[in-house]
C-alpha cells in the first residue's frame, strides 16, 4: 500500500515514519481481518510515539487498537483502551476523537448484546461528530446505526437507512463500509424473506469482499445468517463467504 511505501521511503531515509502512517496500516489490516498485524502496527506506532513525544499522536492509535481488541475478543485489553481515552476526554480528545470513541462503545455494547446502550452511544457519537447530512463520516456512523437496528431485529428500518446512504458512501469511494451497506443488507433481506433482492445484495458484497479481502466482514457476521448456500470466487486456499457453507459433491 501507499502506507507501507512511506514506511519503506523514511527508512531508506533514516528518518522517522509518521506514527500515523503506522496506524493507517493497522486500519487496513484491521478491515481485512488480520487483526494480529495490525496490533504490531499499532505497537510499531506507540514506539515511534514515545520516540516524539507527542501524546496526542497516541489517540488514533489507541482507537485502532480497541478495534484489534474487539477482533481479538480481548475484552480486559479493550476496557483498558476505554479507560485510558476516558481520562483523555476532557483534556485532549477533540470532537472527532470523541464521536470515534462512542461509535466504539456502541459497537462494544453491541458485542455485549446492550443494544439500549449501543444506539444511546451511536446518538452522541453522531451529535459530537456534528456533520451535515453529506458527510461521508456522518454516513458512517449511519451505518452502525443502521447495523444495531439490523442486530435488534428491525430489519426493515435497517434497509431504510441503508438504501439512504448507499449512494453517498459509493460516491466517497468508501469500499469497505460499501461492503458492509451490501452484507447487512442482505442479511436483512434475508431474514425478511425477500430472496431476490437477498442474492442482489450478497452478490454486490461479496463482489467487494473477494476483490478487496474483506473476509472478516463474512467471518463476522457469518452466525447471524440462517444456512445459505452460495457461490465465491475461487483464491488459492481461500473461500470468502457468509452463512454457513455446503459443499456439493
Amino acid at each position: 500500500t501507499a502506507y507501507q511505501q512511506a514506511i519503506s521511503l523514511a527508512h531508506e531515509l533514516k528518518i522517522l515514519p509518521f506514527p500515523i502512517t503506522y496506524n493507517n496500516v493497522a486500519i487496513i489490516h484491521n478491515f481485512q481481518g488480520q487483526y494480529d498485524k495490525a496490533y504490531q502496527n499499532c505497537l510499531i506506532a506507540l514506539e515511534v510515539i514515545d520516540k516524539i513525544n507527542n501524546e496526542a499522536e497516541r489517540i488514533p492509535c489507541y482507537l485502532t487498537l480497541i478495534e484489534c481488541y474487539r477482533g481479538l475478543k480481548n475484552a480486559y485489553k479493550i476496557q483498558e483502551c476505554i479507560s485510558y481515552l476516558d481520562n483523555l476526554l476532557e483534556k485532549v480528545l477533540t470532537p472527532i476523537s470523541s464521536a470515534l470513541l462512542f461509535k466504539l462503545k456502541a459497537l462494544i455494547s453491541l458485542d455485549n448484546n446492550d443494544i439500549e446502550k449501543a444506539k444511546e452511544n451511536i446518538f452522541k457519537a453522531m451529535s459530537l461528530r456534528n456533520a451535515g447530512e453529506g458527510d461521508p463520516n456522518l454516513l458512517e456512523y449511519k451505518l452502525e446505526l443502521a447495523y444495531i437496528n439490523y442486530f435488534s431485529g428491525a430489519y426493515q428500518e435497517a434497509i431504510n437507512e441503508l438504501n439512504a446512504i448507499e449512494n453517498g458512501i459509493k460516491e466517497g469511494n468508501h469500499f469497505f463500509h460499501l461492503a458492509r451497506v451490501y452484507v447487512y443488507k442482505a442479511l436483512s433481506y434475508l431474514k425478511l424473506n425477500q430472496q431476490d433482492n437477498f442474492e442482489k445484495a450478497k452478490n454486490l458484497a461479496m463482489n467487494l469482499i473477494n476483490k478487496n479481502n474483506y473476509i472478516n466482514l463474512a467471518e463476522q457476521l457469518s452466525f447471524k445468517t440462517d444456512k445459505v448456500v452460495v457461490q465465491v470466487e475461487k483464491h488459492p486456499l481461500k473461500i470468502y463467504t457468509f452463512g454457513e457453507l455446503e459443499v456439493s459433491k
